[in-house]
């Protein structure tokens, strides 16, 4: 066994001995795991999914949060779309897309959108009670066993070879069999096209993409604030 195939399958095992050790039922159940990325952990804390903005605050945020705000009241709410989608499946998240997470938390979350984000990794969260939390973090993939690899998984790699997060988010799910739930739209048009490129046929990472990204409500009132990390 080549010492790029034991890495790996000792990465496998314990993504699996997470699992087993956070969610006993694991095993017996039939739903897969579906893998986070960072936008979607970010709408599972944002004060905006969970409508908990007042009035009052909204008067003081960027445009750009108000519009969020007023599709999540009127067009287009998130947790109604997500909240099916990952009822029942045990969540797992990569390193660094809950390393990214927990730093945009740090320097741009309110309180209460603080508290919800540590919740996420730790025990049940009000507003998502339908949801198996906590998300488990496991080893981030970079590359699969080699049976795995084809010239659709090399196309992808090179198309992410500029976004190492993106390429450990959508890399891990792959590799862990997991399909990676995303609202970065961007990233997904990206790898939907390496794949289309390397043709004969053979698949790429299941994604699944819901919504808009949401962003937190803690930010300065500037431009820049406004920007919507889509790692």
């Amino acid at each position: 066994m080549t010492h790029c195939n034991a890495q790996h399958l000792r990465k496998r095992f314990l993504t699996d001995y997470y699992l087993s050790i956070y969610l006993p039922m694991y095993a017996m159940m039939t739903a897969p795991p579906l893998n986070l990325d960072t936008t979607v952990l970010l709408a599972l804390a944002s004060d905006i999914t969970h409508g908990t903005v007042r009035v009052r605050q909204q008067q003081q945020l960027h445009p750009a949060l108000r519009r969020q705000i007023a599709e999540e009241a009127t067009t287009t709410p998130l947790l109604p779309e997500l909240l099916p989608l990952l009822r029942g499946h045990p969540l797992i998240a990569c390193g660094a897309a809950a390393a990214r997470f927990r730093e945009i938390v740090a320097g741009l979350a309110s309180p209460t959108e603080r508290a919800r984000a540590e919740a996420l990794f730790a025990r049940p969260v009000e507003g998502l009670e339908q949801l198996l939390l906590p998300v488990i973090v496991v080893p981030d993939f970079t590359a699969l066993q080699d049976a795995q690899r084809t010239e659709v998984f090399a196309a992808v790699v090179d198309r992410l070879r500029a976004d190492p997060l993106g390429r450990a988010v959508f890399v891990t799910g792959w590799a862990t069999g997991a399909a990676t739930v995303t609202c970065n739209k961007t990233v997904v048009r990206r790898i939907s096209a390496a794949v289309a490129r390397a043709g004969n046929g053979e698949a790429g990472p299941r994604m699944l993409v819901v919504g808009c990204a949401r962003s937190l409500v803690g930010r300065p009132k500037t431009p820049a604030a406004a920007r919507v990390d889509e790692s």
